[in-house]
């Protein structure tokens, strides 16, 4: 069951309306496309979850607040009494990890989702709610290659989703 609908981001909708008014320097073509890319990557990631429709619930786009900090959360799902929190990336290329940590990159997007996952779980225990919580990073880019990746590493390529998903 789909609870929460993915919206446009307003970065997004900014940079759209913007485009055909101003004359882009590389940087915002840069910042338009990674925006652009990362929204293609999120709805293809709805798509597939879309499939397991009647086995759990999803929200997506969730702005979460704890003790003063905020997170963007791209994707919760609740399945069998777990809380399944996804960072969505649509990225292309080669990357390596070194014991969990992206070498070469500007962030790491494991250290984005381990921050969101203390917030989420700092706000379900304000609730007084207990519930596990397991996090994903979600790679949905055909054209990913990740050297150094370890079985324990919390990251699903698009294609491991189905079965993710089935159990």
């Amino acid at each position: 069951m789909l609870l929460r609908e993915r919206e446009l981001a307003i970065e997004l909708r900014i940079l759209q309306a913007l485009k055909g008014r101003l004359l882009f320097s590389p940087e915002m073509e840069r910042q338009l496309w990674n925006s652009e890319s990362g929204q293609m990557g999120e709805r293809a990631f709805d798509c597939i979850g879309a499939e397991y429709e009647n086995d759990l619930v999803r929200m997506n786009d969730l702005v979460l607040s704890a003790d003063g900090k905020l997170c963007q959360v791209d994707a919760l799902y609740i399945c069998d009494g777990v809380l399944y929190l996804f960072e969505v990336k649509n990225w292309t290329g080669a990357f390596r990890l070194n014991n969990g940590e992206f070498l070469g990159g500007s962030a790491c997007p494991l250290a984005q989702l381990n921050r969101s996952r203390k917030i989420l779980e700092r706000v379900l225990w304000n609730l007084r709610i207990s519930v596990p919580v397991e996090m994903r990073l979600v790679f949905m880019g055909p054209g990913v290659c990740l050297y150094g990746l370890r079985q324990e590493d919390p990251i699903l390529m698009a294609h491991q989703l189905p079965k993710f998903f089935e159990g």
